[in-house]
């Protein structure tokens, strides 16, 4: 007796699943030698330079008489065995505080 043969699978068996991909091994890398296993540094990026300030920057409050008086009476604790006296100390507190401009 000759069977015929189906395209069907029998009922009992599972379906199946397409196979799948694997990724080939990755070969580890080859080793230098030990005279030419030296890491060399990258060169370093240069940093970009800072954008210019266009906030507005108030101007240093002017020097008053009293920052000169001040000024002149610590002067004349640190110098106090001089010979000098107060229009000195005034005069030095002055330019310290008051820069000559040009």
């Amino acid at each position: 007796m000759v069977t015929k043969k189906t395209t069907r699978s029998p009922k009992s068996a599972a379906p199946t699943l397409p196979a799948q991909e694997t990724k080939p091994a990755r070969k580890a890398p080859a080793k230098a030698p030990a005279a030419t296993a030296r890491r060399v540094a990258a060169p370093r990026k240069r940093r970009a330079l800072a954008a210019p300030v266009t906030e507005f920057v108030a101007a240093p409050a002017p020097v008053t008489d009293e920052d000169v008086r001040i000024r002149a009476y610590f002067l004349s604790l640190e110098y106090s065995g001089g010979n000098r006296n107060d229009i000195d100390f005034w005069l030095l507190a002055e330019r310290e505080l008051r820069p000559a401009k040009d």
